[in-house]
């Protein structure tokens, strides 16, 4: 009876909140909904809420979602470079996406646990790898965020139907526009070690004719220029950042897929007066891991270690409706920019690059290289080619050579066959990289180097230590290299040339050995340059070896550099630009411009003491002409320089004689067959043999 009389109240207990469970459940059930019922389960974006939105935060704000009216509004974009670092009072707010609703058609799952069984699977197996994980300078691109459970359709609409076939990039149609002309795909670069897409574009100030040096769509084929080239001037973004909404890479496995927001590098960077704003350069991150995960759930191996494979991703403005599954959004940007991107992995490339190249290849190891260098686009296949690349390669060790071209539409099949049967040797054994920059229905101006050389310097950067930037007419001299030919010259040829070929690394090693960090020094390094000018030798076979006359004095106004890959983001011809060695703010100018010195962010050899560049000047047309008032005058007195034939011709002949190449000279590309020289010094002569033409006298021809 005490036991009975002891359980009573907790039986009564146990009763009421019995009681309490069922009126709640009755009044959950039979409580009327304000939606209709969702007929698929809600999207979901999974995030890590201690870690995921910390690093969210410490990077880019994330969109600001507002759930209340199914809208998503796009992030507050700045158009003066300062994307990555004015926001800092706001981005905790701004990275907190709001609380969702009992009925909103989304799920935010904040996972506390890496190891979440609904979250993008094993993140620990990939955290090591993650670049988010540590602080970054500059910024990187936005985080990817993943987003699950997008139906068949839904997937189907955004990845195919929604992609008109004009706007489906690869290497047939890379460079150019999409369809409805608002932005010009100039290409687009994988770096695998950056986990990051570099996109390249072509902007309206390239393309405004009142500035100098600028492109427009060719004159010269009127009649057959596609109708969306005849418009692009009014069509094209007058500015891609300042765009809206705001563009956006996503990426996608099977049924996962992933956000990646853009960034722009500051295009505004660099002294040369002409590159400025030229080029637009987007970022986006590509969530490498995530998808190495992917394919490990479909017991498939990774795309990022097939050479061979096709990697496809989408560039567009109409991505929001993703996270926020607003189908009327979806439907108001259906006129917006929405583009396929392609490339082969092997490749990187969004143009087809033609090489033997190695692949690099996402963590093979042995694949890191020290020093390459970019040859921005010539216009025809230059005879003396040959000459530059044994010069490179056999003399100063340079590891890869990139050779850029843009040639003309109705000649590029015989001028790249021409190109490669002169630099054959070195292309079949990997050396040499022959890079197509000729952009459809735009006609060519120096300016498309600039382009160009951007394009290298990221295709350079997973890969390349340092990058030497110059053209086909200058060849690097070096007293380094002097010294040892004159202590080696009696000796072994090729423990001569092996000394010879480490001079250049070890140069450029001993320079940035000071810095305790050997990658975070100076922006970018510095070669005076020599202009040479006076053909002393006609009847030599090689354009080296017929140039004896040079300015007496070094100057900077042809200056050219080697690229910090790692802290350089965007160049010019003679100076870098956005740069962030030593904590440099990457959207400032780096102020070394001939009488300005940057002596802690620009290295300046000393042409005398180290090296400069020997330009020959005259090479392919006559520029300098002292007794021709129509031309330049050298800018100093006329010095002789005769080491490329006393100190470096011995190794470029060893090549020649080595890989049986034809002489340079005779070809049709000789300086002295073009109506200049015949008139002025007469075919055979050197240039010491002046003429002067009085045409509007008819006098014949006299001897100055």
């Amino acid at each position: 009876h005490s036991s009975k009389t002891k359980d009573g109240p907790i039986k009564v207990a146990l009763s009421l909140f019995g009681l309490m469970v069922v009126v709640f459940l009755m009044f959950s059930v039979f409580q009327p909904k304000n939606k209709k019922e969702l007929d698929r389960p809600p999207l979901q974006v999974v995030m890590e809420q201690q870690n995921q939105l910390h690093k969210q935060s410490q990077q880019h704000p994330l969109p600001n979602i507002n759930l209340d009216d199914d809208a998503i509004s796009a992030p507050k974009s700045n158009h003066d470079h300062d994307d990555h670092d004015d926001h800092a009072a706001n981005r905790g707010e701004q990275a907190k996406l709001a609380a969702p609703k009992q009925q909103a058609d989304i799920e935010i799952i904040y996972s506390e646990d890496k190891n979440d069984a609904r979250s993008s699977s094993d993140t620990a197996a990939y955290d090591s790898d993650d670049p988010y994980q540590h602080p970054s300078h500059p910024a990187r691109p936005p985080q990817s965020i993943a987003v699950s459970a997008l139906s068949d359709e839904q997937l189907s609409q955004f990845f195919d139907t929604d992609i008109d076939a004009r706007d489906r990039f690869n290497a047939t149609n890379t460079p150019g526009v999409n369809h409805r002309g608002q932005l010009y795909v100039m290409n687009y670069i994988f770096l695998p070690s950056e986990q990051m897409m570099a996109i390249f574009l072509l902007t309206a100030e390239y393309l405004d004719p009142a500035h100098g040096l600028h492109a427009w769509p060719s004159r010269r084929r009127r009649a057959d220029l596609p109708e969306v080239y005849k418009n692009i001037r009014s069509t094209i973004y007058a500015q891609y950042k300042s765009a809206s909404p705001s563009f956006a890479c996503v990426f996608r496995v099977a049924r996962e897929v992933w956000v990646s927001q853009v960034d722009f590098v500051p295009n505004n960077t660099t002294r040369d007066r002409y590159v400025n704003e030229g080029t637009e350069i987007m970022r986006c991150n590509v969530p490498m891991m995530a998808i190495n995960n992917a394919y490990k759930k479909l017991q498939q191996p990774s795309i990022f270690y097939d050479e061979n494979a096709t990697f496809s991703f989408v560039l567009t403005q109409n991505w929001q409706h993703l996270i926020s599954n607003d189908e009327a959004a979806d439907v108001a940007l259906k006129s917006l920019v929405h583009v396929s991107l392609s490339f082969v992995m092997g490749v990187r490339s969004g143009i087809g690059l033609l090489d033997h190249d190695e692949p690099l290849i996402y963590k093979k190891a042995n694949q890191a290289r020290y020093l390459t260098l970019c040859m921005p686009p010539i216009s025809e296949p230059l005879a003396f080619l040959a000459e530059i690349v044994a010069h490179y390669i056999a003399n100063l060790g340079i590891e890869h050579i990139y050779i850029g071209t843009f040639f003309a539409h109705d000649k590029v099949d015989a001028h790249r066959a021409k190109l490669l049967d002169r630099i054959r040797p070195w292309y079949e054994q990997g050396l040499v990289t022959i890079w197509p920059h000729e952009q459809p229905w735009i006609e060519f101006t120096d300016k498309a180097k600039s382009h160009w050389l951007n394009q290298c310097l990221y295709y350079a950067k997973s890969r390349d230590s340092y990058t030497l930037s110059l053209d086909a007419d200058e060849f690097l001299v070096l007293k380094r290299i002097d010294e040892v030919y004159d202590k080696l010259k009696e000796g072994e040829f090729e423990a001569r040339q092996s000394s010879m070929q480490a001079q250049f690394s070890s140069l450029v090693k001993s320079t940035v050995s000071k810095f305790d960090d050997v990658d975070d020094h100076f922006c970018w390094l510095t070669f005076e340059s020599y202009q040479m000018w006076q053909l002393m030798y006609p009847e030599e076979q090689y354009m080296v070896r017929r140039f004896l006359g040079r300015e007496q004095r070094a100057q900077l106004t042809w200056s050219k550099v080697i690229w910090n890959t790692k802290h350089l983001h965007f160049t010019g011809y003679h100076a870098g630009g956005a740069c962030s060695a030593q904590d440099h703010d990457w959207r400032q100018v780096v102020n070394d411009w001939r009488e300005s010195k940057d002596t802690k962010h620009v290295y300046r050899f000393n042409a005398e003491q180290e090296g400069a560049l020997l330009h020959y000047y005259n090479c392919r047309q006559i520029r300098i002409e002292p007794k021709d008032s129509k031309l330049r005058n050298p800018w100093s007195k006329l010095a002789n320089d005769s080491r490329m034939m006393d100190v470096y011709w011995t190794n470029i002949e060893h090549d020649f004689e080595k890989y049986k190449i034809q002489a340079t000279y005779p070809d049709e590309s000789d300086v002295m067959n073009t109506k200049y020289y015949r008139e002025h010094y007469g075919f055979g002569n050197s240039m010491t043999n002046w003429y002067q033409k009085y045409s509007e006298d008819k006098k014949d021809l006299t001897t100055a």
